[in-house]
């Protein structure tokens, strides 16, 4: 019976082995979304701003400005 529980126990390991590459790619090629090549997962391309991160981009911008009219 040890026997038994060894062999099923091999194939349970087998049967969730590493899926092949080119099976867990075979989406379209053109799906419109683009994915990491490491993980496979979509790439968030647009984040969601805070307030302080809206405020932190308006002092950048101001004083590039600054900078920009203090050089000429």
């Amino acid at each position: 019976m040890a026997l038994r529980a060894i062999t099923q126990k091999d194939q349970t390991q087998r049967s969730s082995s590493p899926v092949q590459l080119s099976k867990f790619l075979a989406r379209e090629k053109d799906d419109g979304v683009r994915r990491s090549a490491v993980s496979g997962k979509k790439i968030q391309l647009k984040l969601d701003k805070s307030k302080e991160d809206k405020k932190a981009e308006t002092n950048r911008n101001e004083l590039l400005k600054f900078l920009n009219a203090s050089y000429d």
